[in-house]
């Protein structure tokens, strides 16, 4: 009965995320934009393994942009006020299935900027801010596309 209680769990999940993905993907071809990755953040701090749930979404995007698409699993123990290296682990998808991406193979641009801009938000709390996409369903007042963070970012660079 717990597996099959598991395996509905997850299935329902799944279905719900590829759903509201099929929503933000509408969106974006509305606006000549794809998606070409996801990310998750865990809810134990020190867990960065994708879930079945994340591995699903990324080869189901693999799948539709025909080229492999990226996960990165946030590394939540290594956000801080002072984010100097990259705080994510990479994946992307190779024979239909997520793989880890070997770290020298992942690269940063900016030269700093990227970090700075993380910790200047994290100083000011602008991740409390942050809507994702069961929220936005949950209340559609609240936006998603997180306009408000994404002019920070610009206003920062």
């Amino acid at each position: 009965m717990g597996h099959d209680f598991l395996n509905s769990t997850t299935r329902n999940e799944t279905e719900r995320n590829l759903r509201h993905a099929t929503v933000v993907d509408a969106y974006c071809r509305s606006r000549n934009l794809a998606i070409a990755g996801y990310y998750q953040a865990n809810e134990n701090y020190k867990d960065h393994s994708p879930n079945l749930i994340a591995c699903r979404i990324i080869e189901k995007i693999s799948e539709n942009i025909g080229s492999d698409a990226l996960l990165l699993m946030v590394e939540n123990d290594k956000l801080a006020s002072n984010v100097e290296n990259a705080c994510f682990t990479a994946y992307t998808v190779q024979d239909g299935k997520a793989k880890k991406v070997e770290g020298e193979k992942v690269q940063v641009q900016g030269n700093g900027t990227a970090g700075q801009i993380a910790s200047a938000l994290l100083c000011a709390k602008e991740h409390w801010q942050l809507v994702d996409f069961d929220s936005h369903l949950d209340d559609i007042s609240l936006d998603w596309t997180n306009a408000h963070i994404s002019v920070k970012i610009s206003n920062a660079v």
